[in-house]
């Protein structure tokens, strides 16, 4: 991994700043004063996993989206909750640990807003009981808390797999059934000092194998921070390659796709706490023009469709504690346009676009 000297800005920014300087009167003797100060200490970035160590990550997201397939629309709000356990398990001399990692909560409302399928329904089909018809358009509400599942249409509960009606249990379980199973999921991670993650063992949905080196803040990545070897100071960034093989509930084919993310160690320093760092995280992800083969994974079923165009854009900050070795807390952005086609089984293709904005916060508890 290399790191570069360069500065972390564009240069409209730079322009700015020597603009500054000239109307504010910066003149040669305090250039020369400002260039005869030290350069900033280096720091050495390393996880540092101490045997026995017991951590929980608190990660919060909330996920803004629309998606549109010819004159049907459907716009989505969700908010997640995930509190990981770390439990250091092994932390060998050369900084290599294993962990093993659970889900100790999970809990996510799915609110979809549908135009177009108006009169529509869906009939559900219930354990011993025949079906149960939900309408598909309108406003329905998917909330799942930990191994609870409910279901709320137009503001009235229909499904819940712990309620004592009869139907509306069927409904909650029948969808339960077709969801991932997530809470207490659990795996073993044996995570470097640079960042890099290899899965040994993994129970449950939660912890899929495409996570590995993911760019963006992932369980299985622990936060998705690496480090370069050598020593950085504030201004110097670094890079690493990933790839990418599902987008969401896509699967895809042919090898996936490769992205670079840059790293950049800012001079800011965080208010009250001295010995923490700033990494900015920067990220575009890009397919134009193609036809890439992809698989649609939805209530246990697969579809095939194929990606045409895609841009994804991440961009936020982590805090990272040296000392300590660890991601103290985390915030990043990720904005994604995607262009698709539905491959039917007449051959006919079915153009589908989908946007989505979300904002992914991280925190260590009781830190």
């Amino acid at each position: 991994m290399r790191v570069s000297r360069q500065p972390f800005f564009h240069a409209g920014v730079l322009t700015s700043l020597v603009s500054t300087m000239l109307f504010t009167g910066c003149n040669n003797k305090s250039a020369a004063k400002a260039t005869s100060e030290p350069e900033p200490a280096s720091v050495t970035l390393r996880y540092r996993w101490q045997p026995c160590g017991n951590h929980v990550y608190r990660i919060f997201s909330k996920n803004n989206a629309v998606d549109r397939v010819e004159s049907v629309s459907n716009r989505t709000k969700v908010r997640v909750v995930v509190d990981l356990a770390l439990n250091v398990v092994e932390a060998a001399t050369d900084g290599n640990a294993l962990i093993d990692t659970r889900v100790l909560h999970y809990g996510i409302s799915n609110v979809g807003r549908r135009k177009g399928l108006e009169g529509m329904e869906l009939s559900v089909p219930l354990r011993g009981a025949g079906s149960f018809p939900v309408q598909v358009g309108g406003v329905t509400e998917t909330c799942v808390i930990d191994d609870r599942v409910q279901v709320i249409k137009d503001g009235i509960s229909v499904g819940d797999n712990k309620s004592r009606n009869p139907i509306a249990r069927g409904v909650g379980e029948a969808l339960q059934e077709s969801l991932p199973r997530l809470f207490g999921s659990r795996a073993e991670i044996v995570h470097s000092p640079l960042g890099r993650c290899v899965i040994r063992k993994r129970a449950g949905d939660y912890f899929a194998a495409d996570l590995a080196d993911g760019p963006v803040l992932s369980p299985v990545s622990l936060l998705g921070l690496r480090f370069p070897r050598q020593p950085v100071r504030p201004g110097d960034t670094w890079q690493a390659t990933y790839r990418v093989t599902r987008l969401g509930q896509h699967e895809i084919l042919d090898g996936g796709l490769q992205g670079t993310v840059t790293f950049c160690l800012k001079p800011e320093a965080v208010p009250e706490k001295p010995g923490w760092v700033r990494v900015a995280v920067s990220d575009s992800l890009q397919f134009k023009n193609g036809k890439r083969r992809m698989k649609f994974h939805l209530l246990k079923k697969t579809y095939d469709r194929e990606l045409i165009d895609l841009q994804r854009t991440c961009a936020g900050e982590i805090l990272f504690d040296p000392a300590a070795g660890m991601v103290m807390a985390a915030k990043l952005q990720t904005k994604t346009t995607a262009r698709f086609n539905h491959l039917l089984p007449d051959g006919q293709r079915l153009p589908h676009v989908d946007r989505s904005d979300c904002i992914t916060e991280v925190s260590l508890l009781g830190k």
